[in-house]
């Protein structure tokens, strides 16, 4: 009998603990992130593949369709800047924003670099909103505990909790044209949707931005180093978009390695005590063991940022630069082995005839532009879609094209334009 009413009473009396007791760091720092977390929703208009070819009965079918996709973004500013994966914005033609209180907002894309993932987008109000802090991304530990914000599935303002499995990994962008290096992996659930969300740490920091998941596991997905999201939004804020990188050094390959065959005075290279003759084993947390791999690592470099260099004589701490118009316009004339300049700057015998742009006054019979089928007078008219008129132009679009990738770029020649793809 004592024992049954015992029981009895305390089913009927739960204990009840102070909601102060259950307030744990994890809570906190949810507390603190998620109202500057942000569902952000993409149209995006692609060519319809059943256009055309159904039945007649079936009716027309339109050749343009409108799709929408779901991302996560987080906000860092209380103008409204917020920053997400470029994959979430990538050819949208609208965007909009909810917030965790169920506002929402339009928004436009101010900057991407495509070869790390990552985008600022800017919120349309004039209303202060809620932000939060950027951490760093240098001290992490293993083990150390993250959490996850985002919107997997479509499952708005989602928390997951885990740790931080692994750091420095390699992952392959854009079909493996580029290595996004220092990778940060965590078993902390990713999944659709979480791309672009923050990944915190306890303090309520944001340490990451969530990417991407591996595909048929559980309990790995991997997260964007902070400190490289900060340089990118520092460069997006100020010049619209990533300027390229410059080392200040120049490399070969041959039986023995990646070897260092020029180095700039004063470059960052130069800098950090790296010398010719010197072999590159390792750059950032990728080992060189062709220029095939430097190439892939060197695109995915962002001004301002350190990266910590091997070679056969030691270890040394680069700080990525930008590169100049200057700099970039030789580095193109010396690749191409070209020597460019402003078509109004020609006697006018050979101008008048000339579309405006940067001519090609000299080239390299043995130089890369020559073997692709140009010629002296050529002209180059736009690159990556922009319009060149002048050299000036020309030199500050190179400033921004990174190494590592290809250029766009439409030659001019006898009163016909033509596309050009060349690598760079």
């Amino acid at each position: 009998m004592i024992t049954v009413a015992l029981t009895a009473l305390m089913l009927s009396a739960p204990v009840t603990a102070s909601p102060q007791t259950r307030v744990t760091p994890v809570v906190k720092a949810i507390k603190r992130v998620s109202p500057a977390v942000i569902c952000i929703y993409a149209t995006h208009y692609a060519q319809n593949p059943f256009a055309g070819g159904l039945p007649p009965f079936l009716g027309p079918m339109p050749g343009v369709m409108r799709g929408r996709s779901i991302g996560s973004g987080v906000i860092f500013d209380p103008r409204g800047y917020a920053v997400t994966n470029a994959h979430v914005v990538h050819a949208a033609v609208d965007l909009k924003v909810k917030l965790s209180d169920g506002r929402e907002f339009p928004a436009k894309v101010i900057g991407t670099d495509e070869r790390v993932d990552v985008a600022v987008i800017k919120i349309r109000t004039k209303e202060k909103l809620p932000y939060a802090s950027f951490g760093s991304s240098s001290d992490l530990l293993l083990g150390e505990t993250v959490i996850a914000i985002g919107n997997p599935f479509g499952l708005t303002f989602t928390v997951s909790k885990g740790i931080i499995s692994a750091l420095h990994r390699d992952f392959p962008l854009k079909g493996g044209r580029y290595i996004l290096d220092n990778v940060i992996q965590t078993d902390a659930a990713i999944n659709p949707g979480n791309s672009g969300g923050p990944l915190v740490n306890i303090l309520g920091q944001v340490v990451g931005l969530n990417f991407a998941m591996r595909r048929a596991s559980q309990g790995i997905g991997f997260a964007i180093p902070i400190d490289t999201v900060k340089q990118v939004v520092k460069e997006v804020l100020r010049y619209g978009q990533v300027r390229g990188s410059w080392l200040g050094m120049s490399v070969q390959e041959d039986e023995h390695g990646v070897r260092v065959v020029r180095v700039y005075p004063k470059s960052p290279a130069w800098k950090a005590g790296i010398r010719v003759g010197q072999y590159l084993r390792r750059f950032g947390s990728r080992d060189i063991k062709s220029l095939r791999d430097f190439v892939r690592v060197l695109g995915t470099l962002v001004p301002g940022q350190k990266v910590q260099v091997r070679t056969n004589t030691g270890r040394h701490t680069v700080k990525v630069a930008a590169i100049t118009p200057k700099m970039a316009l030789r580095r193109f004339e010396d690749r191409f082995g070209v020597k460019l300049d402003s078509v109004r700057k020609l006697p006018a015998k050979f101008r008048h005839n000339l579309h405006p742009g940067a001519v090609i006054v000299s080239l390299d019979t043995s130089g890369m532009a020559y073997s692709m089928g140009l010629r002296p007078l050529d002209v180059i008219t736009s690159v990556n879609g922009k319009p060149v008129a002048r050299l000036s132009d020309l030199s500050k679009l190179l400033s921004f094209v990174p190494s590592g990738g290809s250029i766009y770029i439409t030659v001019w020649r006898s009163g016909r334009q033509y596309p050009l793809v060349i690598p760079y």
